[in-house]
């Protein structure tokens, strides 16, 4: 991907894990009431991005990938959530 490119769509079926290999993943949500777009959390080098509760579904696509990938998503994300609590922005 290249950057500003959108890799999801609302409304789109999301049915991708994408490894971010340099630079950083922004997730983005637009709040059509207020015209105005805000960021929800970033993916960095050696993340993966992924819309998480596809990952948990029982898609054939998705039951025939690598659990390590679901694996290191849920790890990501729950590492994230402490690192919220356990640190000051700065330090995130």
């Amino acid at each position: 991907m290249e950057c500003g490119e959108t890799l999801e769509e609302t409304g789109e079926l999301a049915q991708w894990v994408v490894l971010v290999e340099w630079g950083y993943f922004s997730y983005m949500v637009y709040n059509d009431e207020e015209g105005y777009s805000y960021c929800t959390g970033f993916a960095f080098e050696d993340e993966f991005v992924s819309y998480f509760p596809y990952c948990l579904d029982d898609d054939t696509k998705m039951a025939k990938m690598d659990v390590k990938i679901v694996k290191n998503l849920f790890i990501m994300v729950y590492v994230r959530e402490l690192n919220h609590y356990s640190y000051t922005t700065h330090s995130r």
